[in-house]
């Protein structure tokens, strides 16, 4: 958790343009709709989590966007939303100040996302009255995606990196890999990373040594 965001004033959150869509499937679907689509917020602080390469901070930014959120600050407006993108507790000095900001959106009545990898149940925390106030929010999970989902977002990131793979060869991967979105950013990078190194097409016997190792 950076600290220093407990510190300053409202700061609007300077965030990149959307992209021109999100990948929904059942993964993701009722997070999309909380966030995106519903009027009303389900509560004064909400928590997205997921693993690694999920969505959460993509979908946490389409939902500043909509909501003109800020970043999290001492003195939070009454009816505000405030955002706050990967936190971390690494130890008591990072709770305090976490069960303070929680405190502080709760007086002003405001609204807080926070993105997170682990559902707050299962975090080992310090402080009790942290963990009584993280496990009171509401949670929402993002799930591991569906054969469908999974193909969808394997060449969408392919074509953000620029890689051009046969079909075959997509099918192949896909058949072979875990299925995860853990499993998914690690193979693309590494594709992306051999096919730069070697300058070498991407084939069948090349993704096969790459799930191998």
């Amino acid at each position: 958790m950076h600290d220093e965001s407990a510190s300053q004033a409202a700061l609007p959150l300077e965030l990149p343009d959307p992209p021109l869509h999100i990948v929904v499937g059942d993964a993701n679907r009722m997070a999309t709709r909380i966030l995106l689509e519903d009027a009303s917020f389900p509560a004064s602080v909400v928590i997205l989590h997921g693993e690694e390469g999920s969505g959460k901070t993509l979908l946490a930014q389409l939902w500043a966007q909509r909501v003109q959120a800020n970043m999290l600050d001492m003195m939070p407006r009454k009816g505000g939303y405030y955002l706050l993108d990967g936190l971390e507790l690494h130890d008591r000095d990072s709770e305090e100040a976490m069960f303070h900001a929680i405190n502080r959106i709760k007086g002003a009545e405001a609204y807080l996302l926070i993105t997170m990898r682990d559902h707050p149940s299962y975090v080992p925390y310090i402080l009790p009255d942290l963990a009584s106030r993280m496990r009171a929010a509401y949670p929402i999970g993002l799930t591991q995606p569906d054969d469908a989902m999974l193909r969808t977002l394997f060449l969408k990131r392919l074509y953000d990196k620029q890689l051009r793979v046969d079909e075959d060869v997509v099918d192949y991967c896909l058949a072979r890999m875990p299925r995860s979105f853990a499993a998914l950013h690690r193979v693309i990078e590494q594709l992306d990373a051999t096919a730069w190194q070697s300058q070498r097409k991407i084939t069948k016997p090349l993704v096969r040594t790459l799930l191998n190792d």
